[in-house]
């Protein structure tokens, strides 16, 4: 493990104790939403969205929320965690998770989410609920910025994507399940470079051994590239901490010292992927030599520079990474949302905590419901890749005139290879009044991110509190 590791979990979890309640909201489809309440009975209300799409909650993820002050609402998405039809694609699209969100919000009672959280996929949702009910959100926190984007779905899942460039030997691997299709039909000339994610959310959405193997190989794709974010090394080990300070107008390290907005786009953007291939050649992964010439390739000369650069500080690391790179012997949990080895398959469903809360979901048909056998989580992300690849590529980007008025704190790990800093970088270019905060050294895992993610709910706890405050002292006697 790389001594970067102590410096990024600085910051513990608040401790979650029993939950306040926990409950299951009926909506639309047959459709029955677990959701469960912890914290302060009186509490702001704070919201969490996990990723996936389809990788639920748990209980720890209320401690990125102080207990004391904020009441957080935990909810597994339709179709998978806890809520049930588990694997259920019926009306299982953005818009039906977004009424999703503001019927659990009346149920509890809320006026509003004084905090939304929303991490990787969560952050499209977020974004995608602030768009369109912006008077329901004080404030957002948003950890591995993804906006859903095609762009952003060919990098991980394209076969002239950015992830394969880097791991050549892992795609194929992934690759050949589909047999024929594994050709890149990126080569034939028609800019379709999504083939094999259509493959495998076909297979996946059918029961029996073909949609079983296919799972398997998903998860060997998607977690040796979560496991390889977290443990890349900082590109500046000088400063692991970039953040763009919108009352300010410029960016500065935690040091104070003032960043070039050119230094901080190379680095998110041009010469990105250059570097981290540099990185990955550093410790001796296999193919990665080979990689360092394909993205420089892409990338163009800005990207050699930012690799020459990051190849010194990858060298330091070396001694350290090298074995853990070639072998893989970090313990991955099969949710790249939540560090656990428990699959969400075997989560038992906890019983309603009072009647008025529980209901009983509509019958499915055989087509509607997603046999066990095959993860819920592969399922739904595979859907959710499929179909977002085909909507407008801006559409949240387009939205950042009606997100302008609400604070909102970005967290962006540096080495993500999930979701990398270009979509962060582009969201900031669209909404300067967010503050983005990149930490070297940190990869897709929400835990590489805590202390920062936890400064950022304590920063808009502080908000509210010394607005009640105010209001409580103007108030005549």
């Amino acid at each position: 493990m790389l001594a970067v590791t102590s410096v990024l979990s600085s910051l513990a979890l608040y401790p979650v104790r029993t939950a306040l309640r926990t409950g299951q909201l009926p909506v639309s489809g047959g459709h029955l939403l677990y959701f469960e309440q912890h914290g302060c009975p009186s509490g702001a209300a704070a919201l969490f969205l996990h990723g996936g799409p389809g990788a639920g909650c748990n209980a720890r993820h209320a401690g990125f929320f102080d207990p004391s002050f904020y009441q957080a609402v935990l909810f597994d998405q339709r179709g998978c965690g806890r809520s049930t039809p588990r694997g259920s694609l019926h009306e299982n699209n953005v818009e039906r998770l977004v009424d999703d969100i503001e019927a659990l919000r009346a149920h509890l009672g809320f006026d509003r989410w004084e905090v939304v959280l929303g991490g990787s996929w969560g952050v499209t949702l977020a974004l995608a609920y602030a768009a369109r009910h912006p008077s329901r959100v004080g404030s957002l926190v948003l950890r591995a910025v993804c906006l859903m984007r095609r762009r952003e779905i060919s990098w991980l899942f394209g076969s002239s994507g950015g992830a394969r460039r880097l791991l050549p030997e892992r795609w194929d691997a992934f690759s050949s399940a589909c047999g024929a299709v594994e050709d890149s039909p990126s080569d034939s000339g028609d800019g379709d470079d999504l083939q094999v994610l259509r493959w495998y959310a076909g297979a996946m959405a059918g029961d029996g051994p073909t949609g079983q193997t296919a799972a398997s190989a998903w998860f060997g794709w998607e977690m040796s590239i979560f496991g390889l974010s977290s443990r890349l090394p900082a590109f500046d080990q000088r400063g692991r901490i970039w953040t763009w300070r919108p009352t300010a107008g410029h960016w500065t390290n935690e040091h104070g010292a003032i960043l070039s907005a050119e230094q901080v786009e190379h680095s998110l953007v041009h010469g990105f992927e250059g570097r981290v291939a540099t990185a990955l050649a550093a410790n001796g992964f296999p193919s990665a030599t080979a990689a360092v010439q394909r993205a420089a390739s892409a990338a163009g000369a800005a990207a050699n520079a930012v690799a020459n650069s990051a190849s010194s500080a990858a060298e330091r690391a070396s001694s350290n990474m090298a074995a853990s790179l070639a072998s893989g012997k970090r313990s991955l949990g099969i949710s790249t949302e939540q560090p656990a080895a428990q699959s969400e398959q075997n989560a038992p469903v906890p019983a309603a905590s009072s009647p008025q809360d529980s209901a009983t979901a509509a019958p499915q048909s055989a087509a509607e419901r997603k046999p066990s056998t095959v993860s819920a989580q592969a399922v739904l992300t595979s859907h959710y890749s499929v179909n977002h690849a085909a909507r407008p590529e801006d559409e949240l980007l387009s939205c950042a005139p009606t997100l302008r008025s609400i604070p909102c704190i970005a967290v962006q790990g540096g080495n993500d290879l999930i979701c990398p800093p270009v979509t962060a970088f582009e969201l900031h270019k669209s909404w300067p009044e967010m503050e983005l905060r990149i930490v070297h050294g940190a990869g897709h895992s929400m835990y590489d991110l805590q202390a920062e993610i936890i400064r950022a709910t304590d920063a808009f706890r502080d908000i509210v509190r010394a607005a009640r405050t105010a209001t409580e002292h103007s108030a005549p006697k």
